[in-house]
């Protein structure tokens, strides 16, 4: 009975929202290499799976990062965008 009492005081602390710092290294890294790729080969023609394997993971986890490859070229118009507003 007396650890029922212990059990219910403790206080369960959700994790954070945030994205770990390995997860922002490796989505900034796919970033980088979907940057490179889209560059050089336009984007119609580098898959999922050309992304993947010049960031040297599996195309599955990709999507743990990024829905699609719009959501990649998305969020690399806006960042570009945000970089040239900050300039002028």
């Amino acid at each position: 009975m007396a650890s029922e009492g212990v059990r219910a005081s403790v206080k369960v602390i959700p994790m954070s929202k945030s994205p770990s710092i390995r997860h922002q290294q490796v989505a900034e890294d796919i970033l980088a290499k979907a940057a490179v790729l889209f560059d050089e080969l336009g984007y119609g023609r580098p898959s999922l799976q050309d992304i993947a394997d010049a960031v040297g993971i599996a195309r599955p986890s990709l999507y743990h990062y990024f829905h699609s490859k719009e959501e990649l070229l998305s969020t690399l118009v806006e960042r570009t965008s945000r970089s040239r507003e900050e300039i002028a």
